[in-house]
C-alpha cells in the first residue's frame, strides 16, 4: 500500500524534506515505528510518534485505508 508521509520538526530537518510517499508492506502495517526506523535509522536513537490520519497509533488494521501518516517529534508546550 502506497501512503503519503509527512515529517515534522527535527525529523523533517534530518531528512531535509517535509513529505514523501512510501510503500508499506503487511509487516510494516503492524509496527509502524519499527518500519520507519528501518527506513530512517536515526529514528532508532530518538523519540517520535506515528499518527495515522491524525490519530496517534502504531499500526494499521488490515481493512483500514490510509490517507496520510505523520512522524511527529516530541512537542514542547507553553
Amino acid at each position: 500500500m502506497k501512503v503519503e508521509v509527512k515529517y515534522y520538526g527535527y525529523i523533517a530537518e534530518q531528512l531535509n524534506k517535509s513529505e514523501s510517499s512510501v510503500e508499506i508492506d503487511e509487516i510494516g502495517r503492524n509496527d509502524l515505528k519499527a518500519f520507519f526506523e528501518g527506513i530512517h535509522p536515526f529514528l532508532k536513537k530518538t523519540t517520535f510518534c506515528v499518527a495515522v490520519d491524525k490519530k496517534v497509533c502504531n499500526q494499521i488494521g488490515p481493512e483500514l485505508e490510509v490517507g496520510q501518516i505523520a512522524l511527529l517529534p516530541p512537542f514542547a508546550g507553553g
